[in-house]
């Protein structure tokens, strides 16, 4: 059971307002629909996969565990570690008080070893974004593009300081197999795609000049 708040950000409507076209009939009635069939989205992403439920709110992952050294010596003490991401709506200091007051509630201790609050999103109508929509436009012709959710820690938080369009945005392709990798074991990405990306990155160059 997650204690967190779902909401469906404008980023998250308007990526399905901008998919609706491509889906078949019946996602493309839910899309094209949001306004009514929103709540119903809003309650079934969760269940359809981990990165759709990131997008709707603060996500938490027990990552390391520690007791005993031993199997047969009970611990002094054993402890739990676990790696939050926070959504806009319920960032850092909200989330972490509902995770304290689920802690108290079973007499365990809580301790911040590292905390970054989320990261303001772009503004997915500014020149910024819409500049790379067309690059993406007219490297992959035929491509549709959408706004998204990044639903991982990315390098945006040092550079927002001096950049208010950190667009988090990488051309190229991450199918099932990526994803299942990520951060883990086999970590890789299609060589494939390498030409697409430094394409992108080129027409991208040569379209701020």
């Amino acid at each position: 059971h997650s204690p967190f708040r779902k909401k469906m950000l404008p980023e998250v409507s308007a990526m399905f307002t901008a998919l609706a076209p491509y889906a078949g009939f019946g996602m493309k009635l839910v899309f094209g629909n949001l306004w009514l069939f929103g709540p119903l989205l809003k309650a079934v992403m969760p269940s359809l996969s981990a990165q759709a439920g990131a997008m709707l709110k603060t996500t938490i992952a027990f990552t390391v565990q520690k007791g005993s050294d031993a199997y047969n010596v009970l611990p002094q003490e054993a402890y739990v570690g676990a790696n939050m991401r926070f959504i806009p709506h319920q960032g850092e200091k909200e989330s972490l008080e509902i995770i304290k007051k689920v802690a108290d509630k079973y007499g365990l201790e809580t301790e911040v070893l590292h905390a970054n609050d989320y990261t303001p999103p772009v503004d997915i109508h500014g020149e910024a974004f819409h500049l790379v929509e067309q690059t993406i436009a007219d490297t992959f012709p035929g491509l549709p593009s959408s706004p998204y959710v990044m639903t991982g820690a990315t390098d945006a938080q040092f550079y927002q300081p001096i950049c208010k369009s950190c667009i988090r945005f990488a051309p190229v392709i991450y199918g099932p197999e990526q994803m299942k990798g990520m951060h883990g074991l086999n970590e890789n990405i299609e060589y494939n795609c390498l030409p697409g990306a430094v394409r992108f990155y080129k027409n991208l160059i040569r379209a701020e000049k």
